[in-house]
């Protein structure tokens, strides 16, 4: 196996334990639904040699996140992304024009402050999933692998059981396949994103 397919499989896997580890607290937490939107950079490479800013030079995500809360804190759930990308300009000049979207999926825990600065409630998270990317541009190629971390941070603006607030993620990642062969040769690539978070919940 891939040695960073395996450092995916164990990060879901710790996630993983830590949601089964929890789940005799459900009836006790309460859940948590969360829409963020932002503006993602690209970084790094899609294959070795090739810019994944090549490709596409930005997307504009929608995620949802899905979580239990424990406390105060505590929280751990589920996260489904889609983004439209933005076809880099000579990409898709040469191709005749050009789409394409990323799409992302796994599991994420973060950890609130509540106490640390009275007028916000700061949090920090973790998370690892799986990323699909597609471009459209003189051909279809579309690119899959895992995310292998996700570090974020935010602060949230609390009005009754509604957050608000600023957010800042950093995702590493590494396409293995392209069009569902083997991709060769692989390379890493990031994601920094930059946006906002609602949260409806405790």
């Amino acid at each position: 196996m891939a040695p960073s397919r395996s450092r995916t499989l164990l990060t879901l896997a710790t996630l993983g334990l830590l949601v089964a580890f929890l789940a005799p607290s459900a009836a006790r937490a309460q859940v948590e639904l969360g829409v963020r939107t932002g503006w993602a950079i690209p970084a790094g490479h899609a294959f070795s040699g090739g810019d994944l800013a090549g490709l596409v030079n930005g997307a504009l995500p929608v995620q949802v996140d899905a979580s239990w809360r424990f406390g105060r804190s505590l929280s751990a759930g589920a996260y489904a992304s889609f983004a439209l990308a933005r076809v880099d300009p000579h990409l898709a000049e040469d191709a005749g024009g050009g789409s394409a979207f990323v799409a992302r999926a796994g599991l994420r825990a973060s950890w609130a402050f509540p106490d640390l600065v009275p007028a916000a409630r700061p949090w920090v998270g973790v998370g690892a999933g799986w990323e699909w990317m597609k471009v459209s541009a003189g051909g279809r190629y579309v690119y899959s692998g895992p995310e292998l971390a996700t570090v974020e941070g935010g602060a949230d603006w609390t009005a009754g059981a509604f957050r608000v607030g600023p957010f800042v993620s950093w995702s590493l990642g590494r396409y293995l396949l392209l069009n569902g062969d083997d991709l060769s040769p692989k390379g890493g690539h990031a994601w920094v994103t930059l946006g906002v978070r609602g949260t409806f919940g405790s």
